[in-house]
């Protein structure tokens, strides 16, 4: 994500796995757009997931979907699977948009997101598609 904190973690993460390549930013790793709510209350988030369970397409005060922010990053494990066949690339994002990247990778509906194990702050885990 070109987001400033993740750029960070991928700067400590190329450093601390010896990484010679160079690192890519990209818009589709982006945090989710939460609409009205954006830079208010955390507490809005359990709204719009309880929302997203029963409806992965809402757009409840202009949140952005779970089906488009699923799209999106798909949109970019496409490509890069294209761009860079069997090789391991660490991805570093944000909660939302890497808990409903997982669902498609599992075949699953991005109503489902929340029911994945949390992803904590750092965390490494391996995703195949």
């Amino acid at each position: 994500s070109p987001f400033s904190r993740c750029r960070r973690t991928a700067e400590i993460a190329k450093e601390v796995l010896g990484v010679p390549t160079d690192i890519l930013f990209d818009d589709r790793l982006r945090e989710r757009w939460f609409g009205d709510w954006e830079k208010t209350s955390s507490e809005h988030y359990s709204r719009v997931w309880a929302d997203d369970q029963q409806d992965p397409h809402h757009t409840v005060k202009n949140v952005e979907s779970a089906v488009e922010v699923q799209k999106r990053t798909m949109a970019l494990i496409q490509m890069l699977e294209g761009r860079y066949h069997r090789a391991q690339i660490l991805l570093v994002s944000h909660g939302d948009a890497l808990q409903i990247m997982q669902t498609a990778l599992k075949k699953q509906s991005p109503a489902l997101h929340r029911a994945l194990p949390h992803l904590e702050t750092a965390e490494i885990r391996a995703l195949q598609n």
